[in-house]
């Protein structure tokens, strides 16, 4: 008999991979529909959420409970990857930090000669990483993907919780 707990947990895991995929194809449609092309921590980004689909087929293989508890475990580190990556990403775009120099506009350097400093601007790509292309209700994409990052890794740790922590499951 299947125990009720697992399977709760496991449509948890399963609506969580699902989500992340869905993120995935929302950032990748929004940016054909509006041809925006995705900057250098965009595509950071987006790992994260590929990987965590990727616990979906997996999660659903493995009988063993510490191999599920691994992959909830990956599944809790790609969110707060996902999460940190996304508050650095909002951070450039409000001007809070600077970002990477290969994608953002240079810091008052003034050591650099006129070629180092033509070289520097014609190797940033046209898609910066300061900037923001398009908002959804005033919230960049960057703090759309911090925000649902961070409720996605809530989901994660209560399920790596309640594997580990309570009675219903046995190993």
């Amino acid at each position: 008999m299947k125990n009720y707990k697992l399977s709760t947990e496991s449509n948890t895991v399963t609506l969580l991979s699902l989500g992340s995929l869905t993120l995935l194809l929302l950032a990748i449609g929004i940016g054909i529909i509006l041809d925006l092309q995705a900057c250098k921590l965009c595509l950071y980004a987006r790992w994260p959420h590929f990987l965590a689909f990727l616990i979906f087929p997996l999660y659903q293989i493995y009988e063993f409970i510490i191999y599920k508890i691994i992959l909830v475990i990956a599944g809790t580190l790609t969110m707060v990857a996902s999460f940190l990556i996304s508050v650095y990403h909002s951070g450039v775009e409000l001007k809070i930090w600077e970002g990477p120099t290969d994608c953002s506009t240079s810091s008052t350097n003034y050591n650099l000669s006129v070629d180092e400093l033509l070289d520097q601007i014609l190797s940033t790509p046209v898609t910066r990483c300061d900037e923001v292309p398009w908002d959804f209700l005033y919230l960049s994409m960057a703090n759309w993907n911090t925000f649902i990052s961070l409720i996605f890794l809530f989901f994660w740790l209560r399920i790596l919780n309640n594997m580990l922590f309570k009675k219903e499951i046995n190993f």
